[in-house]
């Protein structure tokens, strides 16, 4: 609440498709749960009453397209509120009844159930994670998709992402372009540009250490190789105690709650788990050129006042994957002052081994680390005695990681260093 009808709504609104919403409370205090079980009350009895009118079919009926998007834009256009603060979007906003939400459900093929997460397993800190885990093993389909309570999407969008898996066996989920509304800033703005411009698979997979390249919510997974064979289930992961590198799984169950409860601090984003561990397994991700996830902004979403959003600790989430996908190989970062010494000092404490890091401002004069006649130095190297050029060629090529927030430094990095290679060499920020 407030927006979660609005949210449901754009759910059960699905077309040509089967599809279960499962709606997880974690003890809310807002009345969400009151919206849903008479959500529920309100689906079966509108359930009887077409069934007294006429059969109902259990064959997904084809939809008009023109009238669809029309359908879609008039209800975009009520239930987006609109308006930069949250007291302007809401005071333009009606939430839909249970009532109404449940006669738009009427029209498809799309069912609800409600779940609570246990009162007494709340009092772990665990927020995403132990919410979409209870929906996760209450689920029944072979794909898996998700819903932030206060987004909308299209009523196509999941006919669309099941065609996209059809139609891309290699594919282990797909997701979607996606559409700010509401608090409009350029700094969300040029951040959604980015992560919109990823589109190929490969795209997708290499731009994990500079920022989420996809909206996670507006995807659809394979249950069989995203969950069942590989990530298992999503994670809260903590430090304990901050600094450490020592991490613990809070999506489990309250048996970490002594230990984590005074460490707030060290919690890493679920989405930014997500992927590094996505892509650590190897799975592929494409992503559809269609914008059909809406994402709502206001100044108290989480995104922007969670602690576990913060940039220490997406950079730490980083680090830690960083350094596990380069293993015994060397890392060079290059980049630029306190953003560059905080990564450094990040991969450190998750084991990197560095062979150098490298302050340079694109644009200027290359530094030696950056020519083809450097070599990194050996661990224990006697500097009394030179090297023999035979050995120093055979010596592993360090692993060469550019860490820089801005797009503009990106592509004069890619441009101004002659051996860059966009298929080695990795872009973080």
């Amino acid at each position: 609440m407030p927006w979660l009808p609005s949210c449901v709504a754009s759910v059960l609104m699905q077309t040509n498709v089967h599809l279960e919403l499962i709606a997880v409370d974690d003890n809310s205090s807002d009345n969400s749960l009151t919206f849903l079980r008479e959500l529920e009350d309100a689906m079966r009895e509108q359930q009887a009453e077409c069934a007294n009118c006429h059969t109902v079919s259990s064959e997904v009926e084809e939809t008009n397209g023109e009238q669809e998007k029309d359908q879609w834009e008039a209800f975009f256009s009520m239930h987006s509120g609109g308006g930069d603060d949250t007291a302007s979007q809401e005071s333009r906003y009606k939430p839909p009844t249970p009532a109404e939400v449940a006669k738009l459900a009427s029209r498809t093929s799309c069912v609800l159930r409600v779940a609570c997460v246990d009162a007494n397993v709340r009092r772990n800190p665990s927020g995403q994670g132990l919410a979409l885990n209870t929906a996760l093993q209450m689920s029944r389909g072979e794909l898996i998709g998700e819903m932030e309570a206060d987004d909308l999407r299209p009523p196509w969008t999941f006919h669309k992402l099941v065609s996209a898996l059809d139609a891309n066996p290699a594919w282990d989920g797909v997701t979607s372009k996606l559409q700010i509304f509401g608090w409009d800033r350029p700094g969300m703005q040029r951040y959604v540009d980015w992560q919109n411009s990823l589109v190929e698979p490969n795209d997708i997979a290499r731009g994990r250490f500079v920022e989420i390249p996809a909206q996670r919510a507006s995807g659809l997974y394979r249950r069989a190789s995203v969950f069942d064979r590989a990530l298992v289930r999503y994670r809260d992961i903590w430090e304990v105690p901050v600094g450490s590198g020592t991490l613990v799984d809070c999506a489990v169950g309250a048996e970490h709650v002594e230990n984590v409860l005074p460490k707030l601090a060290g919690w890493w984003p679920v989405d930014t788990d997500f992927w590094m561990r996505y892509f650590e397994h190897n799975l592929v991700a494409g992503k559809l050129d269609d914008v059909m996830y809406m994402w709502r902004q206001y100044p108290e979403q989480s995104t922007r006042t969670h602690s576990r959003t913060h940039v220490d600790r997406i950079g730490d989430c980083k680090a830690h994957y960083l350094a596990r996908l380069a293993g015994d190989s060397p890392l060079m970062i290059v980049g630029r002052g306190k953003t560059l010494s905080r990564f450094v000092a990040d991969l450190k404490r998750h084991g990197g081994t560095l062979c150098a890091s490298v302050d340079w401002k694109p644009g200027t004069s290359l530094p030696e680390e950056l020519s083809g006649s450097w070599t990194p130095p050996c661990e224990h190297e006697n500097e009394e005695r030179e090297e023999p050029a035979s050995k120093r060629r055979r010596r592993a090529a360090p692993m060469r990681v550019f860490v820089y927030g801005a797009e503009k430094a990106r592509r004069r990095v890619a441009s101004c260093v002659p051996s860059f290679d966009a298929g080695v060499d990795w872009f973080a920020a």
